[in-house]
């Protein structure tokens, strides 16, 4: 192998840094990339951002490293210690502050790159991504390093991300001053990339404005259909959610009472507690409820349904959680059978907080009408057909546990009055859609509206649950899964509140207008599989990915919620992406051999096998002095040997390896559950020699890995440790 001039991320990480600032933007959803659509495991900003940064820049302490760079960098962080330290962290003051008063500290090679790892570092912060100053020096270094490793000038550098997925690494590229190339198997995926790093780049302030009109005009024309359906009862109050149960028959002797399956009883654990009081009247054999106000955990009765078993409240008897099951089949879910138990309400005089209500007769007629309306219309009408999400729903052991519900259908995750109104909008925005296929700026409009449909349906299906801590709903997917969920919540789409058609709109727009402040190129969109990427040889400046995590992630099944939706509201915009009934399943690089029938043939060696074709053509892509970077987590031994086992067969080798705390404890996967708190960082590059040929030998052995481990982990330990 030729000799090359290292890059930062070979040499020095702040991790402790990054991996801060990387859990702290996990909190952060207003103007986030993570709320224009759900994807699943995206990498924080804040660690692409660092990442790529120093993965395109060169270490300037290295011998091989141009002294065009190091001319550069000296000028930027000189400059910055003058002109910018109000810009600066508490971490980074000392040594800016220094040179500011001593230009010369920069002559020493080991204070420069200390200096450009601590602007990455602050650059990292969420704060900081879209502040002019760190954006233009950012730039210029990026420029810079591109043209002294031998680019052409003029030209920025290439980051190709063969698993594009929720688009972060790509949009961080541009952020910095790179082009980019995302590609995706998936056209739910590709969707978002090209919305995130065409669009919005292309059409910038002029979509925030467009999309709010529209937006409210596809609003009221849903509202002129469904707003009988969502009436209150009350003058003073507007409902925001409705809280249903499935039901059973209790299985005791002689018993037969239909109980609403209630997984806890509290509404809110706010200051004036409140939740709901199960009524057992045993002579009629009937369960209702009462709601308790300002109450305490000690007067909190137990939900009837635990670990899938359910306890009848007239007889205390427990039916089995296999029998609870069976009494679904044929049901569809039961949401048919469904109980109606509260209504939400807030203020119209602007009163904080909410109030609980048991329904009324208004509350259950108005359902009523709503699935007469969807029979008569939609469901018995051939005229709407094409709208309604009938495709199959796939069992995926341990993931997609609702179908153990008899829940076989996607069209079955939704109540009636949830259906209605997502066929309502469904039928609005294909209508705006049919309008715009050959006005770009109009498909970017229908794409944000369609988008915003999507989470309508996360908020708004019979897996989202109430939550009594934050008073809200929970959208579908809080694990990367479609779990068992016995009591559920229901929102207005027509209203303000949240999972509301505006309200997701408004959603969008935000991370619009936070994306427009970083002025930001276009990037390069396509639908590709990874083992056969269209670029030609020799074309990449740096592959940086984030490719499936072994059996971690189903992701074709899991999009195939959203994708149902899309091929109706906008499918016809994009014929390309939407050639198939579901997302493609076949090539999809995944271990999921055991989770369905269907699925055997993916086992631990078809990972491998197309792992290694997709990095022997991300090795095919890049210029021999280019960089790889992939990032991974996974729980297992199995999971890593077969990642790592592809990379080396690839062509790879391991440079360096770096963690970054990139999930949050609190997340719903990660509570009382074994999950990794960090992802590891995989710097590689190309075992090829001068000719481009693969090297063949010198390759280690993971016997001799092993020998040489407690040596290596008891001399590194000190330095980890102090990296944090």
């Amino acid at each position: 192998m030729d000799r090359y001039c290292k890059r930062l991320i070979e040499v020095d990480l702040p991790i402790k840094r990054i991996s801060a600032h990387a859990q702290r933007e996990k909190a952060i959803q207003q103007g986030h990339i993570s709320s224009i659509h759900i994807w699943w495991a995206r990498r924080p900003l804040a660690a692409c951002r660092a990442l790529i940064c120093a993965s395109l820049w060169p270490d300037p302490a290295d011998d091989l490293c141009p002294n065009m760079f190091r001319k550069v960098a000296r000028e930027q962080m000189t400059k910055w210690a003058k002109n910018h330290l109000s810009l600066l962290s508490e971490e980074s003051w000392s040594r800016f502050v220094a040179i500011s008063k001593e230009e010369k500290k920069l002559d020493d090679l080991l204070e420069l790159r200390a200096a450009l790892l601590d602007f990455i570092a602050d650059f990292a912060n969420w704060d900081n991504s879209t502040v002019p100053e760190y954006l233009e020096i950012s730039r210029l270094l990026t420029q810079a390093a591109h043209e002294a490793l031998g680019g052409e000038p003029n030209l920025r550098p290439l980051v190709v991300d063969p698993f594009a997925g929720g688009g972060a690494i790509p949009l961080e590229a541009l952020r910095i001053g790179a082009e980019s190339f995302s590609s995706d198997l998936n056209p739910v995926a590709v969707l978002i990339n090209k919305l995130i790093l065409d669009y919005i780049p292309k059409f910038g302030k002029k979509l925030v404005k467009e999309l709010l009109i529209v937006g409210e005009e596809i609003r009221k024309s849903a509202e002129k259909e469904l707003k009988y359906y969502y009436t209150s009862s009350s003058n003073e109050l507007i409902p925001i959610s409705y809280l249903w149960a499935r039901t059973i028959r209790c299985e005791g002797p002689g018993c037969g009472t239909e109980i609403p399956l209630i997984g806890q009883l509290w509404l809110s654990k706010k200051k004036n507690k409140c939740a709901l009081e199960i009524l057992a009247d045993k002579n009629e054999k009937k369960i209702t409820f009462k709601i308790k106000n300002k109450t305490t955990s000690e007067d909190i009765d137990e939900g009837t349904v635990k670990r899938g078993a359910a306890t009848c409240p007239i007889c205390n008897y427990t039916t089995s959680a296999s029998n609870v099951k069976k009494q679904f089949k044929g049901r569809s879910g039961g949401i048919n059978n469904a109980r109606l138990i509260a209504v939400v309400y807030s203020s119209k005089k602007g009163k904080k907080g909410r109030v609980f209500k048991l329904p009324t007769g208004i509350d259950i007629q108005a359902v009523k009408d709503a699935t007469k309306e969807l029979d008569s219309v939609y469901l018995k009408n051939n005229k709407f057909s094409y709208l309604i999400p009938n495709e199959t729903l796939p069992y995926l052991r341990s993931i997609f546990n609702i179908k153990l519900l008899d829940v076989n259908n996607w069209i079955d995750l939704f109540s009636p009055r949830q259906l209605l109104s997502l066929l309502v909008f469904t039928k609005i925005i294909r209508e705006y859609a049919s309008e715009s296929k050959e006005n770009e700026f109009k498909k970017a409009i229908a794409t944000c509206l369609a988008f915003a449909l999507d989470s309508v349906a996360d908020h708004n299906s019979t897996l989202g649950a109430w939550r009594p801590i934050t008073l809200d709903v929970s959208h579908v997917f809080g694990r990367q899964a479609l779990p068992i969920s016995w009591d559920f919540a229901e929102t207005i789409p027509i209203g303000n509140s949240m999972g509301s058609f505006i309200g997701s709109i408004k959603r969008i727009v935000r991370i619009i207008e936070k994306l427009n402040d970083s002025s930001l190129s276009n990037g390069t969109v396509q639908i590709a599989s990874a083992v056969s990427h269209p670029l030609p040889d020799d074309s990449v400046d740096a592959l940086i990915t984030d490719p499936p995590y072994y059996d971690a992630v189903p992701f074709a099944d899991l999009s195939d919620f959203f994708y149902v939706w899309l091929k109706r509201t906008i499918g016809e915009l994009f014929p390309y992406l939407f050639t198939s009934t579901l997302t493609t399943k076949d090539g999809e690089i995944v271990q999921l051999a055991e989770r369905n029938e269907n699925y055997r043939y993916k086992t631990k060696e078809y990972f491998e096998k197309l792992m290694t074709q997709a990095m022997i053509n991300g090795r095919r892509v890049l210029k021999p002095q280019g960089i790889g970077l992939v990032f991974f987590a996974h729980k297992t031994t199995s999971g890593w040997e077969a990642q790592l086992k592809s990379m080396i067969d690839a062509g790879w080798i391991i440079t360096a390896s770096w963690p970054i705390d990139t999930e949050k404890s609190s997340r719903l996967r990660a509570i009382n559950s074994a999950v990794l708190a960090s992802s590891i960082q995989l710097i590689c590059r190309p075992r090829e020699n001068p000719d481009g040929s693969l090297i063949t030998d010198h390759i280690g052995d993971w016997r001799d890995v092993l020998t040489e481990l407690p040596e290596r982990i008891t001399n590194g330990c000190p330095a980890w440790r102090k990296k944090g």
